[in-house]
This record gives C-alpha cells, sequence and structure tokens, in this order.
C-alpha cells in the first residue's frame, strides 16, 4: 500500500499555528506555470489539541469563504481550488494552482490567514452569519457554531504563524516502518 505523504512528517515536530507547502505537482494541462500547490495550515498542535467537530464545520464554511473573497485579488497568478478541513481535525489543507514563483506566498497567506479569522472574531453566534448553514446548501447544516469555532481562533490569532518546512520534518524510514502491520 502507498504511503501518504502526510504520514511521512514526523507530527511530534509540527507546531501551531503553522503553514508548511506539503506537496507541488504539475497540473493536468502540463503547463508548467500552473502547478497544483498544497499547504499545510496546522490550527492545532498535532495529539495535543484538536477543533470540535461543530468548530470545524463553521471554519469551513467561513475560513474558506473569507479567504477565498480575500486572494480573489490574486486571480490572475493562482486560484484557490479548495480548503479542506484535515480528518484529524487539527487544521485545513489548502490547495491553489497557479505559478507562485513570483511572489512571497507564505506571507500573502499567513496575511489573509489571520484577517479571515480576526473577521470571525467580531461575528455572533447565529447560523446566518455563515454562508450555506442550511438544509439545501449543507449536508450537516445543524453541526455549526460560531463560539467553537472563536474558540480555536481566540486560541491562535495573536501568535506568530510558523512556516515549516518538509525537509526538517521527514520522518527516518525505519521508525515508521517498524509500527507497520
Amino acid at each position: 500500500m502507498p504511503i501518504l505523504e502526510s504520514f511521512l512528517i514526523d507530527h511530534t515536530k509540527i507546531v501551531s499555528p503553522s503553514i508548511r507547502k506539503a506537496k507541488v505537482f504539475k497540473s493536468i494541462d502540463y503547463n508548467k506555470k500552473n502547478n497544483v500547490t498544497i499547504f499545510d495550515l496546522r490550527f492545532c498542535k498535532p495529539n495535543i489539541e484538536i477543533i470540535s467537530s461543530k468548530g470545524i464545520h463553521t471554519l469551513e464554511h467561513l475560513f474558506s469563504n473569507f479567504m477565498r473573497l480575500y486572494l480573489d485579488k490574486y486571480s490572475n497568478i493562482f486560484r484557490i481550488l479548495d480548503i479542506s478541513p484535515m480528518g484529524c481535525r487539527t487544521g485545513f489543507y489548502f490547495i491553489v494552482i497557479g505559478d507562485l514563483s513570483k511572489i512571497n506566498y507564505y506571507n500573502i497567506i499567513i496575511k489573509f490567514w489571520k484577517k479571515s479569522m480576526e473577521k470571525i472574531l467580531f461575528l455572533d453566534e447565529n447560523k446566518k452569519n455563515i454562508p450555506g448553514a442550511n438544509i439545501y446548501q449543507c449536508g450537516s447544516y445543524l453541526l455549526h457554531s460560531i463560539n467553537e469555532a472563536k474558540l480555536t481562533i481566540n486560541s491562535i490569532v495573536n501568535k506568530r504563524i510558523h512556516i515549516l518546512y518538509n525537509k526538517n520534518l521527514f520522518l527516518n524510514k525505519n521508525d515508521f516502518l517498524k509500527d507497520r502491520f
């Protein structure tokens, strides 16, 4: 069975909040300028903290919406393909397509990540403040809480967002192969 990229990373070395360029690959059209880049945006320290179910679902709606809104001004350089919560509930995958080589993408993403979190902090606990949180647009429209999203945001909004590099996080193959079945 192939090993996923994220399983090659030592999660004990991941700090939060942090951003990591997890993977880059060519888009299907093989245009050299259209790389698909997957970022790991870590809100919580793995195996220590998690985002509640309602909190991460609400962040999925709000954070994704605000990031798209703020980053639209860079649409001539890159476009957001997806912003998805991690199954472990410690952060989000942020997936873009485009040529990031001519911009300081870490600073841009961090700036608007913080701006999105600050915007969420000013919302009151009202489902009308959550885009798509209704029976017609959401598969679990009752599973939302702005207050629970704020609990996660409050714990990181004033912290420095660290930039992590894969080369510093790779596991030794012997360490993870010995635990496999």
